[in-house]
């Protein structure tokens, strides 16, 4: 939400769910702010913490990749349908 921009509901994330991967990659400001609606435990990495782990474990990267390719080929479904 940016300056003056109101509050909407982009998406719910379940139990297990991912966020925040494209402001881990980029130097870009975040796109979204987030708040729960119940008890939630929330893991959080540092760009650097997460590029040394993918260093340590480069399946990670290939997850975060397939992750945010998922999200682009969903966002372009939607846009085609519209």
């Amino acid at each position: 939400v940016g300056h003056g921009a109101q509050e909407r509901e982009l998406a719910r994330r379940g139990r297990g769910a991912h966020l925040g991967e494209m402001g881990v990659l980029t130097d870009e400001p975040r796109m979204a702010s987030l708040g729960a609606v119940g008890p939630t435990t929330v893991l959080t990495l540092d760009r650097a913490t997460f590029r040394a782990l993918v260093r340590e474990r480069p399946d990670i990267g290939l997850a975060v990749i397939a992750a945010l390719s998922e999200w682009l080929r969903d966002r372009t479904a939607e846009a085609r349908s519209r």
